[in-house]
């Protein structure tokens, strides 16, 4: 149950990606090698018409349910670099929160938002408080590196082409 949690965070965050954002992204690129222009037009006009979603919902939403997704994909790992252990699961919250801050100081492209920084810490939180009232055979299960560092570079996905 856990894992299908972060799958469908995952799978909700890539329909928004879709169907609701600019078409400069590279998920979005990536998708009009399989449809054409027109129906991704198409499909976009009917989920908008049959499922709106707020601003909120589409421009802070993909980034809490992608830290939800990785906190929980991440939960209860560790990197040992030297004598110190990194909890992974605070990735996530660290690397959304910097990226607002990137976007704040314009280090990097993109707009900085508060809602996003209070959007991000609810999912991390929700992550953290449901996976501490699961049981312990839970998550100790074994997670392939490539899944955690896949998570991560999905990412990319969602960056805006050149």
């Amino acid at each position: 149950m856990t894992y299908t949690i972060s799958l469908v965070s995952l799978l909700l965050g890539l329909f928004i990606y879709l169907f609701y954002r600019p078409d400069s992204t590279i998920v979005n690129h990536l998708f009009s090698l399989v449809f054409t222009q027109q129906q991704w037009q198409d499909f976009s006009l009917f989920f908008a018409n049959k499922i709106p979603i707020s601003a909120l919902g589409i421009y802070s939403l993909p980034a809490g349910l992608w830290v939800l997704s990785a906190t929980i994909i991440t939960f209860g790992k560790s990197i040992n670099i030297g004598r110190k252990s990194i909890d992974l699961s605070w990735i996530p919250l660290c690397y959304a929160l910097g990226l607002e801050l990137f976007q704040a100081l314009h280090i990097t492209d993109g707009t900085f938002d508060i809602k996003d920084i209070i959007v991000t810490l609810v999912f991390w939180l929700t992550g953290m408080i449901y996976l501490r009232q699961i049981p312990e055979q839970i998550k100790s299960i074994s997670i392939s590196p490539t899944i955690i560092i896949a998570s991560y570079l999905i990412l990319f996905l969602a960056d805006t082409a050149i």
